[in-house]
């Protein structure tokens, strides 16, 4: 028996109780795994975290599709392409359309062999359709592998095609830079070629447009102008596609007409030369004759914005801003009123201040229905009494007296000026609560517009708008001879000149109305009259001063202005023949000896004793359209004298008889 050593001081002895046991041997895949697994959270933390990731796919899920979708749509685009120019190729499109363009036999040939080619594609599609879905199928059962590759490579080729039909990556491209006539100084060779290119994109055969009278470019008129002859109907279209290929503003390309049928001209207008108001000359009283037309403003263009008014009816519309009243009336009355064959009335049921400011110029004034009345029935009258002077003309045997129409010989012009008449048409017989007293003035107007142009009796209608409603009826739009439209609405500018003269260039829709302290283009107007054919631009004489309006007017009354009704005894009246009035001046200078003047005092006094009372305004008036007009000379220490002269008697005579 083996004894233990005693342990030293201070050592403490561990006695194992358990048995040691041998730690079992792990494989490398499990000390893996464990090592793997070592940083793992806890439970909590794995839920916070599975938690957090559930949310946020949640939130991208939606958007999912969408990036699938974004992937495959190049994929479909490239397909779609290709099954495009696919059918395109079997259906032999390019040669039917050939065919079509043939003529004759050649035309039945080709249309022949082109619907033998189309069978023949069709047939080779075919073909090649089931040999592909042969080959799928065997690679389906055989290859899957390949197949599977196959498809790869077809879909990334359907893509790259796809992707490339794509537009730029920019979405605002830069604007395509196009020639501008006047900006840029293009030369005129470029855009003569800009002309003709377009001409041949829009369906002309190469060669069958060409040049008659090269580009010129008008200084005054801010416009382009060239010739070109061709046998080919030029059209509004080809029109706009001239104005973008150049970069003109829209409607800014006319064509005319010229002497030559195959021979048209273009004008490109790049600017405007009526931008400047053009103040109103002050025209003589009695220096003009209505024959001759009144000027109301100015114009781009050899033809001058000039009105006939002689038995004429008139038609004049403009919206609010255009220039309707203070451009275009006041032009009006003050080119009538120039004239010494002229007797102006005017209406005004708005009871508006322009024909107040004229005074006595408007000699026969109707601010309400019944005064308008009034004035329609004078000229109902005027009309009736011309008519039976007329008449008696052509019961005359005298051969001088060959008038079959009225003119300033018989007697002056009576013109009506109707301003807002869309109020005087509402008065059409019906009672309402504007016409209690069932007035018809639209059937007196009818009449007058129907009868009043061989009497020299003529409506001037100014309006806003151009409905029925407004005219009152068709037979108010059709009787005009002359219409001037401005500034208005599209429906407006449609109904007054239609769309094929809406496409020629009659665009009073795209003129701009004035606002309070910018005229814009007010004043500016669109004529069509015997006189103007084609679609250019006027304007009217800028309105000037109120208190120049009054002077004018002022001015007009105090030289004296024609009348209708005569003054003179029945037994000297005479129509036809040289106007009593003068003749008896004639007398009353002879009498005294032919002196080289005659006060006007001492004429009346010897016009008197002869028989005729008169005035001498009177006395002016009833001169005045014969040509002779008063004087004025001085007399040493004297005043100036008013008179008339012998010479100016004579030759008046001489130029009636």
């Amino acid at each position: 028996m083996t004894t233990q050593p005693e342990p030293a001081a201070g050592v403490v002895l561990r006695k194992d109780l358990q048995p040691a046991v041998e730690a079992p041997q792990l494989s490398r895949a499990r000390r893996a795994v464990l090592a793997v697994a070592r940083p793992l959270p806890n439970r909590q933390q794995l839920a916070a975290s599975a938690r957090w990731w559930a949310v946020h796919l949640l939130r991208v899920a939606p958007w999912l599709p969408l990036l699938v979708l974004r992937e495959l749509r190049p994929i479909g685009r490239g397909l779609g392409d290709l099954l495009h120019r696919w059918s395109t190729w079997v259906s032999a499109q390019d040669r039917h359309e050939y065919a079509k363009a043939a003529e004759g036999n050649l035309k039945a040939k080709q249309g022949l062999a082109a619907s033998k080619t189309q069978t023949a594609r069709r047939w080779l599609s075919l073909a090649a359709v089931l040999v592909a879905l042969t080959a799928g199928v065997w690679a389906w059962l055989r290859q899957p592998l390949t197949l599977a590759a196959a498809a790869i490579l077809v879909a990334a080729a359907l893509d790259w095609h796809g992707r490339r039909l794509l537009p730029g990556a920019d979405p605002l491209p830069a604007a395509v830079q196009v020639p501008r006539v006047l900006d840029d100084g293009v030369p005129l060779s470029q855009i003569t070629a800009s002309i003709l290119e377009t001409l041949e994109r829009e369906g002309f055969e190469p060669g069958s447009v060409g040049v008659a009278e090269p580009l010129v470019y008008d200084h005054d008129r801010h416009e382009y102008r060239i010739s070109l002859a061709t046998r080919d109907e030029i059209k509004p279209e080809h029109l706009r596609a001239i104005e973008r290929a150049v970069g003109a503003r829209d409607y800014a390309v006319r064509n005319l007409a010229t002497d030559t049928a195959t021979v048209r001209q273009l004008v490109i207008r790049v600017g405007d030369p009526l931008a400047t108001p053009v103040e109103r000359p002050w025209i003589p009283t009695g220096s003009r004759s209505i024959v001759e037309g009144i000027t109301l403003g100015v114009s781009a263009t050899e033809v001058p914005f000039t009105i006939p008014f002689a038995g004429v009816h008139i038609r004049i519309v403009a919206g609010t801003g255009g220039g309707k009243t203070s451009w275009l009336l006041r032009s009006i009355i003050d080119g009538l009123s120039a004239c010494h064959d002229v007797v102006i009335g005017g209406i005004d049921i708005t009871n508006g201040p322009e024909l107040t400011l004229w005074r006595d110029v408007i000699q026969y004034k109707g601010f309400d229905p019944a005064s308008a009345d009034k004035v329609l029935d004078k000229a109902l009258a005027e009309i009736d009494r011309r008519s039976k002077i007329l008449s008696a003309i052509a019961e005359d045997d005298d051969p001088d007296n060959d008038a079959a129409e009225w003119h300033s010989g018989l007697g002056p012009a009576f013109v009506v000026l109707v301003d807002e008449f869309s109020q005087l048409a509402a008065f059409d017989g019906r009672t309402g609560p504007t016409n209690t007293g069932g007035l018809n003035l639209l059937a007196k107007c009818e009449q007058i517009v129907r009868t009043g142009r061989k009497h020299w009796v003529s409506l001037v209608m100014l309006t806003q708008k151009t409905g029925n409603s407004d005219f009152g009826s068709t037979t108010m739009q059709t009787q005009c001879a002359v219409t001037i439209a401005g500034p208005c609405d599209q429906q407006d500018a449609n109904r007054i000149f239609g769309a094929d003269r809406r496409e020629a260039g009659y665009t009073p829709h795209l003129l701009r109305p004035g606002v309070e302290g910018d005229a814009r283009d007010a004043g500016k107007v669109f004529v069509e009259s015997p006189w103007h054919r084609t679609p250019d631009i006027y304007r009217a004489y800028a309105p000037g001063t109120t208190a120049e309006v009054k002077r004018r007017a002022r001015q007009r009354i105090e030289d004296g202005l024609p009348r209708l009704d005569s003054t003179l005894p029945a037994e000297v009246l005479d129509a036809v023949e040289v106007p009593p009035v003068l003749a008896a001046v004639e007398a009353a200078f002879r009498d005294a000896g032919c002196p080289e003047r005659m006060a006007t005092a001492e004429l009346l006094d010897r016009l008197a004793d002869a028989g005729l009372t008169l005035t001498s305004g009177k006395l002016a008036d009833e001169v005045r359209p014969a040509g002779l007009q008063p004087t004025r000379w001085h007399k040493a220490g004297s005043s100036p004298v008013r008179g008339y002269r012998w010479v100016d008697v004579e030759r008046a005579i001489r130029e009636i008889t």
